[in-house]
């Protein structure tokens, strides 16, 4: 073996979802390469399932305490990472991006940005300067799950250019539905576990026109601790017979199955699992026109409407159930997605990227 690849993912969710299924065949990918596996985890997600399945795949799995800038942790991320002969670190959900740069200063490392970047304010533009500029020094390489979020982070002029490449769904856990019939009440199915970032009062006001007069429309928001004090807050113990909230659930298909049309109205987005997963179950999608939802435009019986406004979400929402889709429409989206959002090409893209960028260091350190 040439060494070992050490993954530092902030990555704390109760459910494996299409993240833990990505780092199995990423796992597999990089074991083909040459290279020994080694993740670092939060120390809290050890009570899942999930952590499991890595262990029984990887060839190293630690656990830290999740405390995002400490010195403590850049010590025990130094001292993983030189017990284990890293050739190359590779930071997952951005959390211990800058720790992992101070641990090892000199070693390459991937910051791989999964979310969207908003600069609109002073702050947050300073906020990522700092960061891509200054933080992201030497070996900072990077990868983003957007293409605009891509061109964001290289306007911010990082010493690497970004490279955009798309995440990737799991196709297996996934049933597949031909045409739908919008019976009444329609079902819009949103994830809403941060309700700001996710847009879930913009789709609460739009439900709240929609549903006026009587009840034609069932909004069911895959729902986590936020989102129930989000609530509480909004209704109090008056929450509307229209809405049903949902515990988190690693079953996608049994959400979808329930579904007649899926809403995205995020303010922030990188690339989201959820309406690339529905489009593949068969579902339309109506989103918000925020760069990381932009490529959606490229599917069938897609409806975008301005970000925040929900007087027009709800328009589209009609407009959508009035158009219906056709299997046609399905079967069309459904090839994009297996064409460019499935799990092999995901890690192919990302075991060449990483090929690559290890033959470069490797001929710059030898010159």
């Amino acid at each position: 073996m040439n060494g070992s690849i050490v993954m530092i993912a902030s990555y704390g969710g109760p459910y494996g979802g299409n993240f833990i299924p990505s780092l199995i065949a990423y796992d597999e990918a990089v074991k083909s390469l040459g290279y020994r596996t080694v993740y670092i985890f939060p120390e809290f997600a050890c009570k899942y399932d999930w952590t499991g399945q890595m262990r029984s795949v990887a060839d190293r799995v630690y656990f830290i305490p999740y405390h995002q800038y400490t010195w403590d942790n850049v010590k025990r991320i130094r001292k993983i990472c030189k017990d284990e002969n890293a050739v190359l670190m590779y930071s997952r959900m951005t959390g211990w991006d800058i720790t992992a740069r101070l641990a090892m200063p000199r070693l390459p490392l991937i910051w791989h940005m999964e979310l969207g970047l908003d600069l609109k304010s002073r702050r947050q533009r300073l906020k990522y300067w700092i960061k891509y500029r200054i933080l992201g020094f030497g070996k900072t390489y990077h990868i983003a799950v957007s293409d605009k979020t891509c061109d964001v982070i290289n306007s911010l002029k990082a010493k690497h250019r970004c490279e955009w490449i798309p995440n990737a769904i799991n196709t297996d856990r996934l049933d597949v539905r031909e045409e739908i019939p919008f019976e009444k009440p329609v079902k819009l199915l949103t994830f809403a576990y941060l309700p700001e970032i996710k847009g879930f009062d913009i789709a609460l006001d739009s439900c709240e026109i929609l549903n006026k007069d009587k009840i034609e429309y069932i909004l069911l928001a895959s729902a986590q601790q936020p989102t129930y004090e989000y609530i509480e807050q909004r209704y109090g113990r008056d929450v509307p017979g229209w809405l049903r909230l949902i515990p988190p659930t690693n079953d996608i298909s049994e959400l979808f199955d329930e579904t007649d049309i899926l809403l995205c109205p995020s303010r922030s987005e990188g690339l989201s699992f959820a309406n690339i997963e529905g489009l593949y179950s068969g579902l339309p999608v109506v989103y918000s026109d925020i760069p990381g939802n932009k490529v959606l435009a490229d599917f069938k019986s897609t409806y975008s409407f301005e970000s925040c406004n929900h007087v027009q979400l709800s328009e589209k929402i009609m407009e959508c159930v009035k158009n219906r889709i056709s299997a046609k429409e399905q079967r069309f989206n459904r090839k994009i997605v297996e064409e460019k959002y499935t799990m092999p090409v995901w890690t192919e893209r990302i075991c060449n990227y990483m090929h690559k960028l290890l033959s470069e260091t490797k001929n710059k350190g030898s010159k």
